[in-house]
Parts: C-alpha cells; sequence; structure tokens
C-alpha cells in the first residue's frame, strides 16, 4: 500500500485500498471493495460488500455488510450495519448496528441506531428512530420521534418525541 502525507509521520497501522479504484486513509482503514473512499481511524475494517461507498470519521462502516452505494458519515456511523445498501447514514453513531435499512435515510446523532427492518425509511433528528423495530417506510421527523418504536411500517412521526414507544402505530 501506498502513503501520501504532507507534514505528517505515515499512520502507525497502514491502511488498505485493495479495491479497484478505492482509496483508504487512517490508521487501519480498509477500503476492500471496489471503488470506496474511506476515510478515519479503522474506518471500514472487516467491511464486506460495499462497492461504491463513502465511509468518513472514526470506525464508520467498521465490519458493515451488504452496505453497497451508501454513505456513512460521522463517528460509528454504519457500524456493524448490515443490510444497508443504497442508505445514508450521517451523525455519530448514526446507523451503528442498524439491520434491513436499505435504501434509509438516517440523519441526526443516534438515528437509527440498533434499527431492525427499517427499510425505505427516513428518520431525521437526534435519536429520530433509535431501536425503531418493523419500521419499514416510516418517517421520522424531530428529536426522539420513533424512539424505540415497534410495528410502525408506513408510519408518520412528526415533532419531538412524536411515536416514542409507539406499538403498532
Amino acid at each position: 500500500p501506498k502513503w501520501y502525507g504532507e507534514n505528517v509521520s505515515s499512520p502507525s497501522l497502514t491502511p488498505l485500498a485493495s479495491g479497484a479504484g478505492s482509496i483508504a486513509l487512517g490508521d487501519s482503514a480498509k477500503a476492500i471493495s471496489s471503488n470506496m473512499f474511506v476515510y478515519g481511524n479503522i474506518s471500514g475494517y472487516s467491511a464486506s460488500n460495499a462497492a461504491e461507498s463513502n465511509f468518513i470519521g472514526s470506525m464508520t462502516g467498521y465490519e458493515a455488510i451488504n452496505a453497497n452505494h451508501s454513505n456513512f458519515i460521522g463517528y460509528r456511523a454504519g457500524f456493524q450495519a448490515s443490510s444497508a445498501d443504497y442508505s445514508n447514514f450521517i451523525g455519530n453513531r448514526t446507523g451503528e448496528g442498524a439491520t434491513l435499512a436499505t435504501v434509509a435515510n438516517f440523519i441526526g446523532a443516534g438515528s437509527g441506531f440498533l434499527a431492525t427492518n427499517a427499510n425505505h425509511s427516513n428518520f431525521i433528528g437526534y435519536n429520530a428512530g433509535n431501536q425503531a423495530t418493523y419500521a419499514n417506510y416510516a418517517n421520522f421527523i424531530g428529536r426522539y420521534a420513533g424512539y424505540l418504536a415497534a410495528y410502525a411500517n408506513n408510519s408518520i412521526f412528526i415533532g419531538q418525541q412524536t411515536g416514542y414507544s409507539a406499538t403498532g402505530a
């Protein structure tokens, strides 16, 4: 692997960009799928099936599986996310541990954290959709909107704490 830097020393653990057309920057950053841009310490580490994706921030996309064409931006965004193709997770710990969240947009710190079955959903706001389950095609907008919501497919919650712990909404 090659390293480039101006006025800095090389990283202690070399980044790896083995995917065709990929770039990795940061200690232990890895871009093993094609056309990836990975920036941040341990970002993209052990990620698989993440072609055409961008992971920006420490530990973003760490152990992410099936995150093709996705953008994870922020500390631990998309950390251990699985089945998150075509998704955008923006904010610290956004989409961390999310499963079955394809074509999803989680924006705001903690939004979509540990969400399951949140395909085609939009969670926007601090902790919006945090730990939501079965929230496919849902829109949660606002601080804590849809937090701990269960069986909230096709639901719309707008405003602070709307849908907090909602079940079958």
